[in-house]
């Protein structure tokens, strides 16, 4: 099992790299043989904000993307309205489109394991999701029952490094300006478009321009989400 030294090293990691090799060695300590992390900014961002780093095959994951399979797997929608583990059971897909994604995660050996949601204190949302070594001795049910609250020990500490990790590697890439900032900032104190317009002295237009850039940057659909991803990366303060 893991030691809280051991759960420590993801902390103290600053490559993602690096970091997804030592989440991996853990996993595979608990007994679980392959892994998928994903962590999104914001709930209400698009599923293709996350950041994924799996070992699942990569056949699995292009026909997964392909036929997007996250918006009808039972995982994915659990993942983001609770914070409660999910073991993974046949019971769980139900509609028909559910049960054609189950009989091809099934070709690929992905039926047993366990998915943890991730919920970040700045509005990120996610989960890792552990599948169990089939080649294990012990039966399925009695090791993740075991296991469980070393994964969850293994979840809090995964998800708290690498929010830090993700933020430095963000505000490396990212660049707003001088005046985006500021009319980002504005919008954060609660100020309409007209009203940033009157402090910045400029047009409403141009107000509409900055953050349509602005949100083109952060690859998100909202002003709401481009607040939420300012604050994440500390470009600016709530």
């Amino acid at each position: 099992m893991l030691f809280f030294e051991e759960l420590i090293k993801l902390s103290e990691i600053s490559n993602l790299e690096e970091w997804f090799k030592t989440l991996k060695q853990l996993s595979e300590k608990l007994g679980y043989s392959q892994l998928l992390f994903g962590l999104k900014p914001g709930l209400d961002t698009h599923n293709k904000s996350a950041t994924i780093l799996s070992n699942y095959p990569e056949k699995w994951r292009k026909t997964y993307d392909d036929k997007n399979y996250a918006d009808i797997d039972p995982v994915v929608s659990h993942s983001f309205k609770s914070n409660l583990p999910l073991i993974w059971k046949e019971e769980i897909y139900t509609g028909t489109r559910e049960l054609e994604f189950l009989e091809e995660a099934s070709s690929y050996d992905l039926l047993q394991g366990v998915t943890l949601p991730m919920h970040g204190s700045q509005g990120q949302a996610g989960m890792l999701s552990l599948k169990w070594d089939s080649t294990h001795k012990t039966d399925y049910q009695e090791h993740v029952q075991v296991t469980l609250p070393y994964a969850i020990a293994l979840r809090d500490f995964a998800l708290e490094s690498a929010i830090g990790i993700l933020a430095k590697e963000n505000q490396s890439k990212i660049h707003l300006t001088k005046r985006e900032l500021e009319v980002i900032k504005w919008s954060a104190a609660g100020k309409t478009t007209w009203e940033i317009s009157i402090i910045l002295a400029c047009s409403y237009a141009a107000i509409d321009f900055h953050f349509r850039n602005i949100r083109k940057k952060f690859k998100v659909n909202t002003r709401r989400q481009a607040i939420i991803k300012a604050i994440q990366l500390k470009l600016i303060t709530p």
